[in-house]
């Protein structure tokens, strides 16, 4: 998505640009919104809601252009690393989260489409994507 806040300077660094104003001027180009009704397979995120790369009313826009099972994971209060806030200390671990995510698809088990809302106490609660 467009317009994200960001820190420029390792993110430029670690792109291989050395002008701001080019790699701005990438980033801009950097959108899936054109292509989500083309997502076939199931698809998962999870996200911070205090996300300071890429909001969170971004990440909700991309997901109601998806038509394929979709899953979208949002742990309270946290950043972009989905770090530094109680709900991902208290919650489901996100690295397991998304490995039992992805066993799940190789085990041919259906995915379903929901929106998992991680509080900071750490408890989830899912509701489908309509």
């Amino acid at each position: 998505m467009t317009g994200s806040a960001r820190e420029p300077g390792i993110h430029i660094r670690k792109s291989g640009y050395d002008d701001e104003a080019a790699f701005d001027r990438f980033c801009e180009r950097i959108d899936l919104r054109p292509s989500a009704s083309r997502i076939k397979a199931p698809y998962m995120v999870i996200a911070g809601e205090k996300d300071q790369l890429s909001p969170i009313e971004h990440t909700e826009e991309l997901f109601a252009l998806i038509t394929a099972p979709k899953r979208l994971v949002i742990y309270e209060g946290a950043n972009h690393g989905v770090g530094e806030a109680p709900s991902a200390a208290n919650g489901e671990d996100q690295v397991t989260m998304l490995a039992d995510w992805l066993l799940d698809r190789v085990n041919g088990k259906p995915a379903v489409s929901e929106r998992v809302w991680i509080d900071s106490a750490g408890r989830a609660r899912a509701e489908p994507f309509e």
